[in-house]
């Protein structure tokens, strides 16, 4: 009686260990969210500024307000954006190498435009082009940081 008495509950006991680590492999799994989501949007948006030319936007510099991206649209209007056959990288980039102090606000001009609203409201982005912070804040207290990075090569066209 003793035997079956101690049989019983060492195989509860068993149970009730084999029960607690998966309830804690299931628990650590949830805690511990996944960074693909954020890579995927690092990538793609980087993607898109190197591989888009602003031509290829959705822009109308007649009526910048009717535009998809009227901030793009304004700067082409007003001859700030000069050339619409390079990409949206390459602006970018002339614009932080003219060392114009109004030049920081057209490139946050174009940023906003491309950004939606939703993807400001769940990530911090920064863009950085070498080591000048170009747009956005600078992390500062975060858990998890993508960081993604890309060669691209820009020359002034005359």
């Amino acid at each position: 009686m003793k035997k079956a008495f101690l049989f019983s509950t060492d195989g509860f006991f068993a149970i009730m260990l084999f029960s607690l680590v998966t309830v804690l492999i299931y628990l650590f799994y949830i805690s511990f969210t996944s960074l693909q989501q954020q890579y995927i949007f690092a990538d793609d948006l980087l993607t898109f500024l190197d591989r888009t030319k602003i031509n290829e936007l959705d822009v109308n510099k007649d009526d910048p307000l009717s535009s998809k991206y009227p901030g793009i649209s304004t700067l082409i209007k007003d001859g700030i954006i000069k050339d619409t056959n390079i990409k949206i990288i390459e602006q970018i980039i002339i614009f932080k190498n003219n060392n114009n102090p109004n030049d920081d606000i057209y490139i946050e001009t174009i940023l906003n435009d491309l950004i939606t609203e939703g993807i400001k409201g769940n990530y911090k982005f920064a863009l950085d082009i070498g080591d000048l912070p170009t747009y956005g804040e600078q992390p500062t207290n975060i858990a998890n940081l993508v960081a993604r990075r890309r060669i691209a090569i820009s020359q002034e066209r005359a």
